[in-house]
Parts: structure tokens; C-alpha cells; sequence
């Protein structure tokens, strides 16, 4: 049997939810322990917006009202993703911590690695 843990980190991007990434970090975190659920914004679709469009500049208002809709759609998504988490989660003593995040996918991965002292990614 694996070492239990007392932090977890599931990262996910854009729209793209883990469908069984929480039941491995729930298996391996102590009772007590906290899940981190990573959501990164997938700004791909903005990028070939403003390709498509001619809108080059980051201030352009299509590209920033496109951008907040996005975020905000990805947002909801990832709620409800950890709504439905947070009830397995507290059935065996651990919590659960949203983190809602616009970047690089890997650096914000790692700086979340170490800022929240993370002992397991599955």
C-alpha cells in the first residue's frame, strides 16, 4: 500500500476535467488532508482569435470580452467539478481547495507545487 500524503495537487486545463485524477488523491491523502485543485485558463482559443480576426493587440475589446467570457464558461465548469469533489472529499476527512489560475501550464503547475508544499500530482 502506497504512503498516505497529506497534500495533493490535480491540475487541469482549460475545459479538459480529470475524470479520475481525485480518486487516486483521495486514496493516497490522510484524513485531515487537503486537495488542491489546479484550474489553468486555456487562452489557446484567444490566440487564434485574434489570428483569425486581425486583432492583434491584447486590449482589443473583442479580444477581451472573449477572454472574460472564456474564463468565466471554464470557471463554471471547474465549480461544479469541485462541488462534486467536495463531497467525496469530506465523506473521508479531507478538504478541498479551488485555485483558479491564468498562465503557462507547467510554470504555474510547478509554482504551485511549491507554494502550497505539495507531496502528490496523480
Amino acid at each position: 500500500m502506497a504512503e498516505k500524503v497529506k497534500r495533493a495537487l490535480i491540475p487541469y486545463f482549460g475545459e479538459k476535467l480529470p475524470k479520475k485524477a481525485h480518486k487516486r488523491a483521495l486514496d493516497r491523502l490522510k484524513k485531515g488532508g487537503k486537495l488542491f485543485l489546479l484550474h489553468i485558463v486555456d487562452e489557446a482559443p484567444t490566440r487564434s482569435l485574434r489570428y483569425r480576426t486581425g486583432q492583434m493587440g491584447e486590449e482589443s475589446e473583442i479580444v477581451k470580452t472573449f477572454r472574460e467570457n472564456l474564463k468565466k464558461a471554464q470557471e463554471k465548469s471547474a465549480e461544479k467539478y469541485a462541488d462534486r469533489i467536495k463531497k467525496k472529499a469530506a465523506k473521508q476527512g479531507v478538504s478541498i481547495e479551488p485555485i483558479y489560475v491564468t498562465g503557462n501550464p507547467a510554470e504555474e503547475v510547478l509554482k504551485a507545487i511549491d507554494e502550497h508544499s505539495i507531496e502528490l500530482v496523480p
